[in-house]
């Protein structure tokens, strides 16, 4: 509906902020943690937004970057997790290292999200797992993208789930590495 709102960041609360725009005063709930990111009081700022609307209520929700209102988006999908439990599993956790434990199919760490126990956490792993795009940066930020995707493609054609083979390419990724280095690797570390 609202895909972003722009104007003067004016007023900084705990959970929400108020963004100036056009002599109109928008409230915009964010994660906690990620609120002192924004810049100063009476600072131009954007927010990348979410419209939660009910019968009863009407709210923004907002984000610094878009790839945090793209995982906000997935997670609040999965029953059990609404928009407060989104808002604290992004001011626990950036956007990647979400995505890391989805894909890594990281239960505990998710778990350890306010208001998230661990069945909804494997809940949360089951249901978004085939609905996320895998980005190599975000499984093995310090390698070569096209390296690291080839050398998980090489790991699924042998057989290992696509989970498997992202978490062991991680583990051994390191920048410079080419796709078959990362491959010999990750089969060494696989095997042990």
């Amino acid at each position: 509906m609202i895909y972003y709102v722009t104007g003067t960041l004016s007023m900084v609360e705990e959970n929400f902020v108020v963004v100036e725009n056009n002599g109109m005063g928008i409230r915009i709930f964010m994660p906690p943690a990620r609120i002192p990111e924004l810049p100063e009081t009476g600072q131009e700022v954007i927010l990348y937004t979410y419209t939660y609307v009910r019968e009863d209520s009407f709210q923004l929700y907002g984000f610094a970057e878009k790839e945090e209102l793209e995982i906000f988006q997935k997670v609040i999908t999965v029953s059990g997790i609404g928009p407060k439990g989104g808002l604290a599993m992004l001011s626990t956790y950036t956007a990647k290292e979400i995505l890391q434990a989805i894909v890594t199919e990281d239960d505990k760490t998710i778990a350890k999200t306010p208001g998230i126990g661990p069945k909804t956490a494997k809940k949360m792993i089951l249901e978004l797992k085939d609905k996320i795009d895998i980005q190599a940066d975000i499984l093995a930020p310090t390698g070569d993208n096209a390296e690291v995707n080839d050398a998980i493609l090489g790991l699924e054609s042998l057989g290992y789930k696509r989970s498997e083979a992202a978490e062991a390419v991680r583990k051994v990724a390191k920048e410079g590495m080419n796709a078959e280095e990362i491959l010999k690797r990750s089969l060494l570390n696989l095997s042990r």
